[in-house]
């Protein structure tokens, strides 16, 4: 392959597993969308949502295509998963990239043996949006899967982390090195507020009380069931506390159930598309996960000046500092409930986390950087 000059477009193949809501599909679509005024020419490819997802809406032009491939999924299909990795070695073969881009654990694992096997002069990059070595999986399988991701770390040029303690915890089981992980928070588009106009109202949200909002998938590794014990709490402490849940999953229906049962002030309002238009309504967000990488949703909020309350997993602390922009607690519902009551009895405290989460935000998260550290590091790999 020919070392290309810096005044042309260099090619970048985009691979994901699947495109769903969440932080990975929504920094691919910013990347998508940015790169090509800095001279990237892109094609994404990418496979099916399980039917318990809502799949992330982006466009495509002719500088920004996409492919959506058949055999593509989160599931492990050995006959679904060679004709996954025969379709992307093919489309790589036609389209000749210069550097293939990976995301997420099965689109890293099929896109970086398809370049390597094709052509060593491809660069190849991973990101990691976190990892799965904390409660996705048994021993066994986790032991499988590092063993897998140290094969393909060797095989990498880069590796991409979105924050500083999730790298730690690769490098210290062995995947990757320090010196090939590059650190590139993630690029978060500011909100436009319309807090002047603060309706209290919107798509089903109620007007009255203290909103509490959490974000996310409804599966076990997000912990969601703990909302309904904080709301238990909260319930007998205060009448005054509502909960909004924006997202939906496997344990929807169950949530429903107990909520109905308890008689417990929580909304599931499923997939939503105007998250920045929510956080307008709300007082709080909160995260209840097991496991995170660096929740986009957690940005979203600070931006919006809204103070975030977060168990302290993956790179959570370095988007919110225990204290100063928001509160880091451990998985019981109480540190939860006592923060909320806190902000119940303090406004005018509630207002001031919520002005340093945005500028602290503002300054760590802007798209800008963002973009120019994807460029620097594309444009190093082919000057190399």
């Amino acid at each position: 392959m020919v070392k290309l000059n810096m005044k042309d477009k260099l090619r970048v193949l985009r691979i994901i597993t699947r495109m769903n809501v969440g932080g990975p599909s929504y920094q691919i679509s910013q990347l998508l969308s940015g790169l090509s005024d800095l001279g990237f020419e892109h094609h994404l490819l990418f496979g099916n949502c399980p039917a318990t997802e809502k799949e992330f809406d982006f466009l495509t032009s002719d500088v920004n295509k996409s492919t959506r491939l058949k055999h593509l999924s989160t599931k492990i299909n050995a006959m679904s998963d060679l004709r996954a990795f025969i379709e992307i070695r093919h489309f790589m073969k036609q389209w000749k990239p210069d550097i293939v881009h990976t995301h997420t654990a099965k689109a890293g694992l099929l896109g970086r043996l398809a370049a390597f096997s094709l052509n060593r002069e491809i660069k190849i990059v991973h990101t990691f949006h976190g990892h799965l070595l904390t409660g996705y999986f048994t021993r066994t399988f986790t032991y499988i899967v590092i063993t897998i991701e140290k094969i393909l770390a060797k095989l990498s040029n880069r590796l991409i982390s979105v924050g500083t303690i999730v790298a730690s915890d690769l490098v210290k089981k062995g995947i990757g090195t320090v010196d090939k992980f590059v650190i590139i928070n993630p690029g978060v588009e500011r909100p436009k507020s319309k807090k002047n106009d603060r309706t209290r109202f919107h798509r089903g949200v109620r007007r009255d009380g203290f909103k509490v909002l959490w974000i996310g998938r409804l599966v076990e590794i997000k912990n969601p069931e703990l909302v309904i014990e904080i709301s238990k709490f909260m319930k007998i402490k205060s009448s005054n506390v509502e909960f909004l849940i924006a997202g939906d999953g496997p344990l929807r229906t169950a949530l429903e159930v107990q909520i109905r049962q308890l008689q417990l002030p929580i909304q599931i309002l499923g997939w939503r598309d105007d998250v920045p238009t929510l956080l307008d309504e709300v007082d709080l967000v909160i995260q209840t996960s097991h496991n995170e990488g660096t929740p986009i949703s957690l940005i979203q909020a600070q931006l919006a000046g809204i103070p975030v309350i977060s168990t302290s997993v993956g790179s959570i602390p370095e988007i919110v500092t225990d204290g100063v922009t928001g509160h880091l607690v451990s998985h019981d519902y109480e540190s939860f409930a006592r923060i909320i009551e806190y902000y119940l009895k303090h406004t005018e405290e509630l207002e001031a986390v919520g002005q340093r989460a945005r500028n602290f935000a503002l300054q760590k998260f802007s798209i800008q950087r963002f973009l120019t550290d994807h460029a620097n590091l594309y444009r190093q790999l082919i000057n190399k």
